[in-house]
């Protein structure tokens, strides 16, 4: 092997080292961004008298360009100003792709006297799934209004970082 092979040969183990080293600093940069594209609610049917069952879904969305890792935090439902129990589920989070929608559910039964209003607030911590330490959290507050089994929604506000 020449020095004219020797010196190719080196100018393309450094282009490949200094193209490997742009990947790594652009990943590191990459950002998740979950979204929260909305609210799903309906009235389910309840076994005891004179109650109703309640069901909410949030509707998430990766806009990044990373695969994300989600655990909601806090979901705290108020139904006439009163907090509903925290009902225990099998699955607080979920991993959502690139550009790829979500959902989280509860489902809350044996909710009397019939509701008028509804506030919902919830937290979720998310983290791009190779990096776990780096967290971002989304909050959000909703207030529903019931009327004659129609739900309205009155306003949201969010906080994110």
């Amino acid at each position: 092997m020449g020095w004219a092979e020797i010196i190719s040969l080196s100018t393309f183990t450094l282009a490949l080292i200094l193209a490997i080293r742009q990947i790594q600093i652009m990943s590191q940069e990459m950002r998740p961004y979950l979204s929260f594209s909305g609210l799903d609610t309906a009235f389910i049917a309840s076994q005891q008298p004179d109650s109703i069952g309640m069901a909410f879904s949030l509707n998430l969305e990766n806009v990044g360009k990373c695969v994300l890792s989600y655990e909601t935090t806090q979901f705290d439902v108020f139904i006439n100003n009163v907090q509903l129990p925290n009902v225990q589920t099998k699955s607080t989070g979920a991993v959502i792709g690139i550009n790829t929608k979500g959902t989280y559910n509860r489902f809350y039964s044996g909710i009397s006297p019939l509701p008028t209003d509804c506030r919902v607030i919830f937290s979720i911590e998310y983290f791009r799934i190779n990096m776990p330490k780096k967290k971002y959290k989304l909050s959000y507050e909703i207030l529903l209004e019931i009327k004659e089994n129609t739900i309205i929604v009155l306003y949201g506000k969010s906080s994110a970082n």
